[in-house]
């Protein structure tokens, strides 16, 4: 009657887990496909209004010729670039190929999209140079129209929930029972990687908070009937 309270259907660790990964991954997915529809909409609001983006100052910024410097330098050293580094490399790149002056607004959101996935992870001046390229970016989405607009606002949102399904979905282990094990940690120290578990599945998964509640009883009540009464009644308790 307990785990009937907790949520009606009974459910093992390892299938919790698989659930549990399914549902972010399903969360990403969903996302992705925000982004994909709201990106090319952006790009054709802007293509259709003309507007574009004056890349004048960012071009001239000393801090970008720093981080070109210390990626090129980190690239003919025998270290590599790879992932967000190696992407934003490549985009920075592209953008000081450009001639100085007004650059289409949907390349210089594209070329934006890496340089802000590298900056995350990094301090200093790139956060500063994605900062002026964005409010660039924005200033010419106002001007293109609300369409413009509308489609960069769902766009921006649907990448800014990716990030953070992305984070919960890295720290996530491969096995299923890791997974359920990993959100049932003695005295709850993993409480708010729980929290934000259960907020990045809300619209895929809206159960599976009480359904970790199950898969935890019966992980517990298993042994505890297993003569067939309740015989190990202070074991559970």
């Amino acid at each position: 009657g307990l785990a009937d309270d907790v949520s009606p259907a009974p459910i093992s660790p390892e299938a919790w887990g698989t659930v549990a990964r399914d549902r972010v991954t399903q969360a990403r997915e969903g996302y992705t496909a925000i982004a994909d529809q709201a990106y090319p909409a952006f790009r054709a609001a802007t293509e259709g209004s003309g507007q574009l983006v004056d890349i004048t100052k960012a071009l001239a910024d000393p801090r970008l010729q720093t981080i070109w410097d210390d990626l090129t330098a980190k690239s003919g050293a025998g270290i590599g670039l790879v992932g967000r580094e190696l992407r934003a490399y490549l985009k920075m790149r592209e953008l000081r190929n450009l001639p100085s002056g007004m650059a289409d607004t949907g390349l210089i959101d594209d070329i934006l999209g890496d340089l802000k996935a590298y900056a995350r992870t990094e301090r200093g001046p790139i956060k500063v140079v994605v900062g002026a390229l964005e409010k660039q970016v924005q200033a010419a989405t106002a001007l293109a129209g609300p369409e413009a607009v509308e489609a960069l606002t769902r766009g921006r949102e649907a990448i800014r929930n990716r990030v953070r399904v992305d984070a919960v979905l890295d720290a996530l282990p491969d096995e299923p029972v890791k997974v359920f094990n990993r959100f049932v940690t003695s005295g709850g120290t993993n409480i708010e990687g729980l929290r934000e578990l259960v907020k990045v599945v809300e619209h895929t998964a809206p159960d599976l908070a009480p359904q970790l509640g199950r898969a935890w009883l019966e992980r517990h009540l298993d042994p505890v009937l297993s003569g067939g009464g309740f015989e190990k009644a202070q074991t559970f308790r």
